[in-house]
């Protein structure tokens, strides 16, 4: 009795896994990338505290800040340090724009 159930888990902890990967392998990326182009004297800070949507209750502003560094790995090579012209990606969701300070309300 105890060696049929031990194999029913292991059979259903397989099925369960095989499930959740896929599962999490169908869900469709809700963001998307924003260009922004640095003019004279922003800093990274800026920049993020710019496209920062207040009222996204799923994300902190450092989490925010932490996505964007990871868009732009290229930026730890130069110390963080912008130079005019020089091309951001701003992660966003759909359904959210970036109007300055916050998402415009429809």
């Amino acid at each position: 009795m105890k060696r049929k159930l031990n194999k029913s888990f292991l059979f259903g902890s397989l099925i369960g896994c095989v499930i959740g990967a896929a599962c999490i392998a169908q869900t469709p990326s809700e963001k998307e990338i924003q260009m922004h182009h640095v003019r004279t004297n922003e800093t990274l800070w800026g920049i993020c505290q710019t496209f920062y949507n207040e009222n996204d209750v799923d994300m902190y502003f450092l989490e925010f800040m932490y996505e964007v560094e990871q868009e732009n790995k290229w930026l730890k090579d130069v110390n963080y340090r912008l130079q005019p012209n020089d091309v951001i990606k701003i992660p966003h969701k759909k359904n959210l724009r970036a109007s300055g300070k916050s998402a415009e309300k429809i």
